[in-house]
């Protein structure tokens, strides 16, 4: 296969452990049957915020893969969980997601890791254009 699921020349699939792909990549290859659901161990989403949208090829590769009856972890990562607790509880739901850790930028463990910064607002008024 083009991904190396399905194996080539240099290298069987059952000896790749590692793939990295775009969502729909994978999307893609589960739904066509390139990539085996059932051997996906672990699965590494990043801006996962996106499986709030049920179009979006996270969504359905979570999908995928428990109808393939995949036994896997996921690790959903997003530095914007959702505009608000309704966005957050649906990407819980649809990755399935049974432990959640949460920080915001005062929390006590981040602070040693995040710099000072001033925030200034400036007020632009709107311009007519011609």
């Amino acid at each position: 296969g083009r991904h190396g699921w399905a194996g080539g020349a240099d290298a069987p699939a059952a000896a790749r452990r590692l793939f990295f792909c775009t969502p729909q990549t994978f999307e893609n290859d589960l739904r066509l049957g390139v990539a085996d659901g059932r051997r996906v161990v672990c699965v590494v989403m990043d801006e996962a915020h996106h499986a709030a949208s049920a179009g979006y090829a996270y969504a359905k590769v979570a999908e995928l893969l428990r109808c393939a009856g995949a036994s896997c972890r996921i690790l959903a990562l997003s530095a914007t969980a959702g505009a608000d607790l309704g966005a957050v509880q649906r990407v819980v739901r649809t990755l399935r997601i049974c432990s959640l850790e949460a920080r915001a930028e005062g929390d006590a463990d981040l602070l040693a890791h995040t710099h000072c910064r001033a925030v200034r607002v400036v007020r632009v008024a709107a311009t007519r254009s011609s």
